[in-house]
């Protein structure tokens, strides 16, 4: 038995995120492969030099892993009982 079921049409909301997330990340590469000098990065240990688009791109990660786990708990808070 086959059923032919459609997903719904994504709403407008959905399409306009996702090209305002691939403009941004468009952006965020541009400005990371136009930067590819070597700087110097002071560690919580030390210092030391890096490729600015490392420096750039580990910033990305951080930023996107903080904003997912500030939501995770946001949503927590929001799904208990008070």
């Amino acid at each position: 038995m086959s059923t032919n079921a459609t997903k719904p049409a994504p709403s407008r909301r959905d399409r306009a995120r996702t090209i305002l997330l691939l403009c941004v990340g468009a952006i965020v590469v541009l400005f990371a492969v136009l930067n590819t000098g070597s700087v110097e990065v002071n560690w919580i240990i030390g210092k030391g030099s890096a490729p600015l688009i490392v420096v750039i791109v580990l910033s990305v990660l951080v930023g996107i892993v903080c904003c997912y786990l500030i939501e995770r708990l946001r949503s927590r808070r929001r799904g208990t009982p008070s």
